[in-house]
């Protein structure tokens, strides 16, 4: 499978990473919608009517979804830098990922919080000055501290690139392992620091950052190294098979009192998850490889669906608890009816006024 003509050059932009970030994007609405009737419980709406196979579909989707988002956004974070610098990857990302980020924070997400303090009985002025957090927002504060970086660290990496010329030519059987390797020194060097997991002013953690900034990375590394890249992305689609589950009953084993054995577990995890990134990206460029109207439209409209879905997902959510008509029913309607709203939203609003745009899209 050839993901782009090989070449050591630069490359244009892609049309199936396109597609795939805006898939990954609304992948969102399934996920949320999909929490409120997990057993497990803990979102921010929990139904009485719950099935475990939710709970096993969001913990696959968590597999990849973020992964491969990062990855994405590292690839397209290293195209603008080579388009335009250091000063122009600043000037057009931050505004493209603060404005949307403050816009929503400041109306979605209060209003979100309004509801569930109106709904749950509680004051809204103690709910407002209590904070409102960042809910699904927080990959944009996240982005914001990956962006940077690569403005401040991509020019210094210029005299590295004969060096890293070399790891073109690295085989999947090596590559692979090599990037789980990469995941686990990230995630080691921030557990080291004893303060891995403490808040930033309820921003981010540096767990977090680590956790992400491996598939940022790559994603970055892999947009000018094309072997490599095809490489990546010829991993066999069957393996995605075992790569799902393994990772979610890996995951399981890192939890607890920590060890070798959590340890080996993460390891484990990481190795599948990469696998599974490459698997998805590959099989959405097999899809959409081609530039057409609906590539276009996924990308267009995927920015607008995530910042609004998350408030009709909560709404409808809510409003439903009180009808018993089963789990999957009520999952089918919101998830359908969150997704083409939000799709409304864009095209009826967010595409055609300058200024809402310019909030929720950045541009």
């Amino acid at each position: 499978m050839t993901f782009q003509p090989t070449t050591s050059t630069p490359i244009a932009r892609n049309a199936s990473l396109d597609a795939a970030r805006g898939i990954l994007m609304m992948l969102g609405v399934v996920l949320h919608t999909a929490n409120i009737y997990c057993t497990n419980g803990g979102w921010l709406v929990w139904d009485t009517q719950r099935s475990s196979a939710f709970d096993a579909f969001t913990e696959l989707i968590h597999v990849f979804r973020m992964p491969a988002f990062f990855w994405i956004s590292g690839y397209f974070c290293a195209l603008t830098f080579q388009r335009n610098g250091a000063d122009g990857l600043l000037r057009k990302r931050l505004p493209r990922l603060a404005l949307p980020l403050l816009a929503a924070w400041l109306t979605l997400n209060v209003s979100q919080e309004l509801l569930m303090a109106a709904a749950r009985g509680r004051d809204a002025t103690d709910a407002i000055l209590d904070g409102v957090p960042l809910f699904h927002l927080w990959f944009l504060v996240d982005l914001l501290f990956y962006t940077g970086m690569a403005a401040l660290l991509l020019p210094l990496s210029r005299p590295l690139a004969h060096h890293l010329q070399r790891l073109d030519g690295a085989p999947l059987v090596l590559m692979l392992p090599a990037l789980a390797l990469l995941s686990m020194s990230f995630s080691i060097a921030a557990r080291a620091t004893g303060i891995a997991y403490e808040d930033v002013f309820g921003l981010t953690s540096l767990f977090r950052l680590a956790t992400y900034a491996p598939y940022f990375v790559v994603g970055v590394f892999m947009y000018s190294h094309a072997k490599a890249r095809d490489t990546f992305l010829r991993t066999p689609v069957a393996f995605i098979v075992g790569a799902l589950p393994l990772a979610v009953i890996a995951d399981h084993y890192t939890r607890g009192p920590g060890g070798l054995t959590a340890e080996a577990a993460l390891a484990v995890e990481y190795l599948m998850i990469w696998i599974s990134v490459a698997v998805i990206l590959r099989l959405i460029h097999a899809l959409f490889h081609r530039d057409n109207r609906l590539t276009r439209f996924l990308s267009d409209a995927a920015y607008s669906v995530f910042l609004f879905h998350h408030i009709i997902v909560v709404a409808l959510g809510l409003a439903l608890m009180q009808y018993p008509i089963g789990a999957w029913p009520k999952f089918l309607f919101i998830a359908s009816v969150s997704l083409g709203l939000s799709v409304l939203v864009h095209t009826l609003l967010i595409r055609r006024n300058r200024f809402a745009r310019l909030l929720f899209n950045g541009k």
